[in-house]
């Protein structure tokens, strides 16, 4: 009755005695142990049975024959277990695990202790349970670097002898061809030696097997037994294939990492000395080990490509003249380059767009403040189109810088704002242009409207006189006629000033028509016709000669002088005295050397590097003094085109001296139209 159940079982049930020997073994056993019936089994003496496998304990080391848990058993009786054991068929190469349990009986009949041993294969939950531990500690390692040579390689390592006996990871290089990245055996001989057989007998990317055939494919490779046909078609001669042989490689898989429908590389997995045997299953592992392996390579791949383009744009941002800042959705600071800094100060990263540096205000363009929930990445953040807005901000010296900024919002592809982003030029120049050429055109436009008055109130003065019979006196007509002369005169400087700015902008020279001219009379002449214009400042003339001859241009250096007394009358206050010397160098580089010098208001230093800039005026007298800020401009053109130098020497509140260098013979210009 109780054979008849053990046979019902699917459970392996063994009865042993005491010298070992079968006394019974069920069917299930005998397929276990690999006979064709438990007939053949109980046939066997215990040595047939052992020498078939090597038994190992739930760590991988070999068990004696004596402490396999039936000899236990029968030693100390009683019931033992469950226990795990893996065992490998040495013909088939293929690995199981089984549960043990154990027990003993006597034989009522004969006295004899036999024992009881039950078997259930648990070879494909123990696969599982590995295979699941094994890829979580693959993932941990792929995980654990950016860097996915090293990854691999500890991945490599890994396998062996986990899943394989070997292990290499080969990767498709730039230019197509196949590097190996790594290799793994317990042997760093063997492993050296793969190395070496790597470099003498290259891949063949055409190859009709392994790992050039899976990355020209895409598919996974298995061969569950290598045949010695195979290492004959893939040995290139009789020393290689020696070597293959004396390998004694069993089985292999080789499968492909493959991210965004492009194959990266491959892993191989042999086994050999081991004589694990590959299956479907094992290759699933080895294919679900890639998959991972490929979103690592990946992510790599992208965190380089981000990385490298990161660095670029930041380093195209650092050495942008233009301002760039960048917030996160809450208006925080991520990212500045160095003209932020340049023009706002130090803004650490994380603050607020609103909290600029305490020495930095923020204002509108007319000078008001700005709120702070009107700031360009405020506005941007918020939806609002910014494109060329205008503010200002204030330095800690006064200074202010006009920006013209445009901003936008930053989203993520589903349209979720994740910052802004702002751009700021620095437009104080052009905004000061402007603005000075306004001033010039309003200036302009004062300066001949007023000759134009007088010179038509004069004419009606006398018309009115000589439409009175016996009225007309020939002295106020010489008089009024006078006047409307030098108010002629000053209108034609005027004109002839502004086409010289014309000339100028358009980048051509302004003509000179050199003729002999007393240089001493001229600017005699220039000074008596200031001093007839008005009557507040004084103006001394010194000179070191009676008279200086050259070859100049007396109309242009006429206006030049009248320029510079305008300008030295006009920025003195009353009672003050300007003061003129002239002199000749004499030596090999004779020139006319004339100073103007007045006691008024200064120049800023700030200014002084544009003091010869079209349409610029010191802000000391920007919008008090009257002037349109082209004067000096066409002076220094006029004499540039002597061949001579205008310099200057200021200090604001003290007053200014400016120098005119002349050679006594100037180059002759062709006027252009």
């Amino acid at each position: 009755m109780l054979t008849v159940i053990f046979e019902q079982l699917s459970d392996a049930i063994v009865v042993l005695g005491e010298d070992g020997r079968m006394v019974y073994g069920n069917a299930v056993a005998a397929h276990m142990m690999g006979f064709d019936s438990p007939a053949a089994l109980r046939a066997s003496r215990p040595e047939d049975i052992w020498n078939r496998f090597e038994v190992l304990d739930d760590t991988g080391r070999p068990l004696p024959v004596d402490e396999l848990p039936g000899r236990r058993v029968l030693r100390t009786g009683g019931t033992a277990g469950p226990f795990r054991i893996r065992y490998r068929d040495k013909r088939a190469g293929e690995e199981r695990w089984t549960q043990l349990f154990t027990s003993t009986i006597r034989d009522d009949a004969t006295g004899e202790t036999l024992a009881v041993l039950q078997f259930r294969d648990v070879t494909q939950q123990e696969r599982a349970n590995d295979a699941l531990q094994f890829l979580a500690e693959a993932s941990a390692v792929l995980a654990g670097s950016l860097d996915y040579d090293e990854t691999l390689s500890h991945l490599a390592r890994l396998a062996v002898p986990r899943i394989a006996d070997w292990c290499s990871v080969e990767m498709v290089t730039p230019d197509g061809s196949i590097r190996t990245l790594a290799v793994a055996h317990v042997d760093p001989e063997k492993v050296a030696m793969a190395h070496e057989l790597g470099r003498r007998y290259p891949p063949d990317p055409n190859a009709e097997h392994g790992t050039a055939l899976v990355i020209r494919t895409g598919r996974p490779e298995l061969m569950a037994d290598i045949p010695d046909e195979l290492l004959e078609a893939v040995s290139p001669d009789p020393e290689l294939l020696a070597i293959l042989r004396d390998l004694g490689l069993r089985s292999s898989m080789s499968v492909p990492i493959k991210a965004r429908g492009r194959t990266l590389g491959a892993i191989n997995l042999v086994s050999a000395e081991s004589g694990r045997r590959f299956d479907e299953q094992q290759l699933t592992l080895a294919e679900d080990l890639a998959n991972r392996a490929a979103i690592a390579v990946d992510n790599a791949h992208l965190y380089r490509q981000a990385t490298r383009a990161a660095t670029e744009l930041q380093t195209v941002l650092a050495q942008m003249s233009d301002a760039v800042l960048i917030t996160d959705a809450e208006a925080r600071v991520t990212f500045v380059n160095e003209s932020v800094a340049r023009l706002f100060g130090p803004i650490p990263i994380g603050s607020s767009v609103g909290s600029m540096p305490a020495d930095v205000e923020i204002l509108t363009p007319e000078d008001k403040p700005y709120p702070v929930d009107r700031l360009p990445t405020v506005l941007a953040l918020h939806g609002e189109p910014v494109e060329g807005l205008i503010w200002k901000i204030r330095r800690k010296d006064g200074s202010v810088v006009v920006l013209a900024t445009s901003a936008a919002a930053v989203k993520s592809p589903e349209g979720r704002v994740l910052g802004a982003v702002a751009v700021s030029r620095d437009i104080t120049a052009r905004f000061e242009f402007d603005r000075q050429k306004d001033d010039f055109l309003l200036s302009a436009s004062h300066d001949l409207k007023n000759p134009l008055t007088l010179i038509k109130g004069v004419a009606q003065m006398l018309m009115m006189h000589a439409g009175r019979p016996g009225a007309v006196d020939a002295n106020s007509f010489k008089d009024g006629l006078r006047r409307i002369d030098e108010t002629a005169s000053r209108m034609s400087r005027a004109i002839n000033e502004m086409l010289d700015v014309s000339r100028i902008q358009m980048g051509r020279p302004i003509a000179i028509e050199p003729a002999s001219t007393d240089l001493v009379e001229l600017l005699r002449q220039a000074v008596d016709e200031q001093l007839a214009a008005q009557e507040t400042v004084s103006v001394t003339v010194f000179s070191e000669v009676d008279s200086l001859r050259g070859e100049w241009d007396p109309l242009r250096l006429e206006r030049v002088f009248a320029n510079l007394l305008s300008n030295a009358v006009k920025f003195s206050p009353d009672g003050a005295e300007v003061v003129v010397r002239v002199a000749e160098t004499g030596g090999e580089t004779n020139e006319a050397v004339v100073s103007f010098t007045d006691r008024g208001v200064g120049i800023p230093q700030s200014d002084l590097p544009f003091v010869f800039e079209q349409f610029h005026r010191g802000h000391n007298v920007a919008g008090r003094i009257a002037g349109t800020g082209i004067g000096l401009a066409g002076s220094r053109q006029i004499v540039e085109q002597h061949g001579g130098t205008i310099s200057v020497t200021s200090k604001e509140g003290e007053g200014s001296t400016f120098t005119l260098r002349l050679p006594l013979r100037a180059p002759r210009t062709e006027m252009r139209t």
